[in-house]
């Protein structure tokens, strides 16, 4: 039995890749999606015959505007174009006086006249309009059958949905298994061989950087050439390099390009006084931010939070230095330039490039004679 289902589950992931299964065959974890259950039939209540009209009861403000000799009838307030009213002819301010020769006193009789007639049958409408009498033939529609057809349409429609829903499904079905041959790509170790490099020299870096998460900025330290700049004197701040969306900086208003000069009553001159300034205030709370602006210091509240514990590292009460690395831009693109022009770097990429072809072709390979022996398999299986 676990052979014959061993078999089987390679069978079911084979069709999968031919696209020939919906998503729920393959993963057993996703239900097929239930059709809707069928609406309870609610039998109507006799006379399902309607006209397709919305009417009041005339009033005697309405004679005279209406133009009617006598207060009776009902005044027509809305058509259904697509009923039986709207296809005869019947319109809004029209009032009805007779249905089949029958005078028409109010709505409840215009009502109970219309429910005697069977559905379909032809029915004369005698009617005032703007002060002249007309009459209409009108054929009475069917209730029951409209609300068939409706409830027709609606499970067609419903039908539609879950074609298109199974046909999302087997497009998902079909991506995971792509994503089942990349898998088992890397499992056929489809790894170029990495080449033997030349000996080169990597140039040197200068970051600069300090990264203060509780507060959300990125501060660098300025040199008295950038404090001028900025308008601060002997380059005594730390310049404000970026802002995280979403922190207390940001909430703050704080800007790329605002030099942080004071903190409360602390003055901040380089990276290293910001970073004691926040260790003091590892409580968290509202601080006073002295920040220069367009070369104009100003205030700013900000809220930071409470510092994180970390009672059970070792490492808790050990101040790290910042890390200075110089980095000087036309050396590092003379190194690169270097590279790429060395003849053993261009002949180990050709290597790389030639062993990597090799070892997809080997891959192929072993991937059709995997599909070639579950097909053999499955067919074994089904005799």
């Amino acid at each position: 039995m676990s052979v014959l289902f061993k078999i089987f589950s390679k069978a079911i992931l084979y069709v999968a890749l031919a696209g020939a299964l919906p998503l729920w065959a393959i993963d057993p974890a996703i239900e097929p999606e239930p059709s809707p259950p069928a609406a309870p039939h609610q039998p109507l209540p006799p006379g399902s015959s309607y006209l397709g009209i919305d009417g009041e009861n005339v009033t005697p403000d309405r004679v005279a505007a209406l133009k009617l000799k006598e207060q009776r009838g009902v005044e027509v307030c809305m058509v259904d174009e697509d009923a039986p009213a709207g296809k005869s002819g019947l319109k809004e301010q029209d009032v009805i006086l007779e249905f089949n020769g029958a005078k028409v006193q109010d709505m409840d009789q215009l009502r109970g006249l219309i429910h005697e007639v069977s559905p379909g049958q032809t029915v004369t409408l005698g009617i005032i309009r703007g002060g002249q009498p007309l009459t209409l033939n009108v054929q009475l529609g069917d209730r029951r059958a409209d609300i068939t057809r409706e409830m027709h349409k609606m499970q067609f429609e419903a039908a539609k949905q879950r074609a298109d829903m199974a046909k999302q499904r087997a497009e998902m079905a079909r991506q995971r298994a792509a994503m089942e041959k990349l898998r088992n790509f890397a499992d056929m170790n489809v790894i170029a061989a990495v080449p033997n490099m030349p000996d080169i020299e990597m140039p040197a870096f200068d970051f600069v950087l300090q990264s203060s998460p509780r507060a959300g900025l990125l501060v660098e330290n300025l040199t008295p050439q950038l404090g001028d700049y900025f308008g601060v004197k002997n380059g005594e701040g730390v310049l404000v390099r970026s802002v995280e969306k979403g922190s207390p900086a940001e909430t703050a208003g704080i800007k790329a390009g605002d030099v942080i000069v004071r903190l409360e009553k602390e003055r901040i001159a380089s990276r290293g006084d910001w970073r004691l300034a926040l260790r003091a205030h590892s409580a968290g709370g509202k601080v006073a931010l002295g920040i220069v602006r367009e070369k104009r210091e100003q205030i700013v509240p900000l809220v930071l939070p409470a510092r994180k514990s970390t009672d059970s590292s070792e490492l808790k009460d050990i101040q790290f230095p910042d890390v200075e690395i110089h980095f000087d831009p036309d050396q590092f693109d003379a190194e690169i330039r270097k590279l790429l022009n060395d003849p053993k770097f261009k002949q180990a990429l050709l290597q790389a490039k030639q062993q990597a072809q090799h070892n997809l072709g080997h891959a192929q390979q072993d991937l059709e004679k995997q599909l070639e022996q579950l097909r053999q398999e499955l067919q074994d299986a089904l005799q």
